[in-house]
């Protein structure tokens, strides 16, 4: 019933499942608390992106731990035993049809059967949540007492590929006919399929479903990272404007920011304070590492650099008004700022990064920095070419 809901996967499908997670496994509910929608990436971490799963971690209590009774919070949403919440769609009929099946094997003189007598037209009650010593979910819960635990991991699941996996058996050798190969090929075994504990297919689950705000949280760090990872360049450069040598070296010993949540000025921090960040990814170069989140500085920040050194390029003169005398277009100046034919030439061909000089390949302000310093300063043209 599961997978003919939500088991195909198209946009609205996949919309009314996300919706359905969040409805019923709401963040609360994991870890005693919801995440703001005004969360602050810079000090502090989604507890989606905190949450501990391992066992180790949770013996040395690093990150976020799922609160005790989440499960039981969660089946109380899933009847319907929230107030504002109605019980899962899938809930009402497992419980009339499953339940009038098993009324039929279960023993005449039983309580279940009895109870299941009762007309139950599988619908909720006023307050939305489902009464399972009413009907037929009375057998349900009969025959099968942790009726709710099983739906919820079915839920998470949602498809039957998760819960098993067939395997075609090999044929023999020296098979008879043709008919016989053709039987044994559509033979199917089915085996439970390998599955992760609860807690982590819960998590994973909810990551899908805001993936799309998780990924904002990342990309609001990167950018963070990646504008103090280009003023910490520029100010190195200005120390270090000698030489092209003296400039490249000068970058290389930048080195690995660590970038504290104090970055962010003015913001307010959590109850529970910023989240425990993983640790630093080992990168070559200059980088700089925000809540675990590391960048690296490249070839084609270059442009962002050389505008934090204060070079730009000035506008072309404009066009005549229409009917006026056609006069051809100066081509663009350049402000070089504080950069020095040093300083361009180690950022353009310098040794602290792997990425090539054809990177700035699509820069106008290099193409025109090169132009300004003299004809081709060093080989930079052909280096990017």
């Amino acid at each position: 019933m599961i997978q003919r809901r939500y088991g195909k996967s198209t946009p609205e499908t996949d919309a009314a499942y996300c919706q359905s997670l969040l409805r019923h496994i709401p963040l609360e509910a994991l870890f005693g608390y919801a995440a703001a929608a005004d969360i602050n990436p810079l000090l502090q971490l989604h507890p989606l992106e905190a949450v501990s799963l391992t066992a180790e971690q949770q013996q040395q209590q690093q990150g976020v731990q799922l609160q005790a009774g989440w499960q039981a919070q969660v089946l109380q949403r899933l009847a319907g035993g929230c107030p504002g919440v109605p019980a899962h769609p899938v809930l009402a009929p497992l419980l009339q049809r499953a339940g009038r099946l098993l009324a039929l094997l279960l023993p005449a003189d039983s309580a279940a059967a009895a109870a299941s007598a009762v007309k139950y037209d599988g619908g909720c009650s006023v307050d939305g949540s489902i009464d399972v010593q009413a009907g037929p979910a009375a057998a349900v819960a009969w025959c099968w007492p942790d009726w709710q635990q099983g739906l919820l991991e079915l839920l998470l699941l949602k498809q039957r590929t998760a819960r098993y996996s067939n395997a075609a058996p090999a044929a023999a050798e020296g098979a008879g006919s043709a008919a016989a190969a053709a039987v044994a090929s559509k033979t199917v075994t089915w085996e439970p399929a390998e599955r992760m504990s609860l807690q982590s297919l819960v998590v994973q689950r909810l990551r899908e479903a805001l993936a799309e705000q998780l990924q904002g949280l990342r990309q609001a760090r990167a950018a963070e990272a990646k504008h103090q990872l280009v003023a910490a360049a520029a100010q190195q450069l200005l120390r270090h404007s000698g030489g092209a040598e003296a400039a490249s070296e000068a970058l290389q010993q930048l080195g690995h920011l660590e970038l504290g949540p104090q970055l962010a000025q003015g913001s307010s921090r959590s109850a529970r304070g910023p989240a425990a960040a993983p640790a630093a990814v080992a990168v070559k170069g200059p980088a700089a590492t925000l809540l675990g989140q590391t960048l690296q500085l490249m070839r084609s920040d270059v442009p962002a650099v050389l505008e934090s050194l204060g070079a730009c390029s000035a506008q072309p003169a404009a066009p005549p008004e229409a009917g006026g005398s056609k006069v051809p277009l100066q081509p663009a100046s350049v402000v070089p700022g504080a950069v020095t034919l040093g300083v361009l030439q180690a950022l353009v061909a310098g040794s602290w990064c792997s990425q090539g000089p054809q990177a700035l390949r699509r820069s106008e302000l290099v193409l025109q920095l090169i132009t300004h310093f003299g004809a081709d300063s060093g080989g930079l043209l052909a280096a990017i070419r």
